[in-house]
């Protein structure tokens, strides 16, 4: 009889993982010896995967869009991706409205991401008008200086000591104001003393008590006079 060896079940294919992709700093640099393409755009892991689809579809198969145009240096209103390597992935994140650079695998332009809009440039304020100028104040008339008014002349005479003892002597002291010349008498109307307006002057030895008179000349043509009396002292 024939034998039949029994049939070795088929095993099912072990799927192949595919690598994870790694996120690399903006400051990495794209690996040398890579074939730079077009950046890329969209966020979030559906839209890398797409891009990605695209990309290899252009590689291998020919497929895909072209003529977007290049997004190296461009800014776009969200944030988005550039491919810089495909074994492993290296996926690099480039922030919103910052330029994209080059040497990507994907495009955003081809992922429709909208450009930033630049900004416009800033309208330039017309010049304040110059400010009025204050007409300066006229000046405040100055009332013409007046001539101070001659001063009232004054005329004082003393004696010291004002009482003496018998044939004692006595000083005459005198002064004045507004005066140019004064004039000190006894009662017989001897002289005594002559000044301007200040002096001394000294008694004869007295016997009795006696008043000494002064007269001044003012300086408007005027005059003025004065008077004191020396005591005697007989006991």
């Amino acid at each position: 009889p024939k034998v039949i060896a029994p049939q070795t079940p088929t095993q099912p294919p072990v799927p192949v993982p595919l690598p994870r992709p790694q996120i690399r700093p903006p400051s990495e640099s794209t690996p040398q010896g890579e074939a730079p393409s077009t950046p890329s755009g969209g966020g979030g892991i559906g839209g890398i995967l797409s891009s990605l689809g695209q990309m290899l579809g252009k590689l291998f198969g020919g497929g895909g869009s072209g003529g977007s145009g290049s997004a190296a240096g461009q800014t776009f209103a969200q944030n988005t991706y550039c491919i810089t390597h495909l074994d492993p992935l290296v996926v690099q994140p480039v922030p919103a409205r910052t330029p994209f650079p080059s040497g990507c695998y994907n495009n955003p332009l081809t992922d429709g991401v909208p450009l930033a809009q630049r900004p416009q440039a800033p309208v330039q304020p017309s010049p304040a008008p110059a400010p009025m100028q204050p007409t300066p104040p006229s000046p405040t008339p100055t009332p013409p200086t007046q001539n101070p008014s001659p001063l009232t002349p004054v005329v004082t005479i003393i004696s010291n000591p004002s009482t003496v003892a018998v044939n004692g002597i006595a000083t005459l002291a005198w002064s004045s104001v507004g005066t140019t010349k004064c004039t000190v008498s006894a009662p017989n109307g001897s002289q005594i003393g002559a000044s301007v307006s200040d002096g001394k002057a000294t008694t004869s030895p007295l016997t009795t008590s006696t008043t000494f008179s002064i007269l001044c000349t003012t300086t408007t043509g005027g005059t003025i006079s004065g008077q004191t009396t020396v005591k005697v002292k007989t006991q």
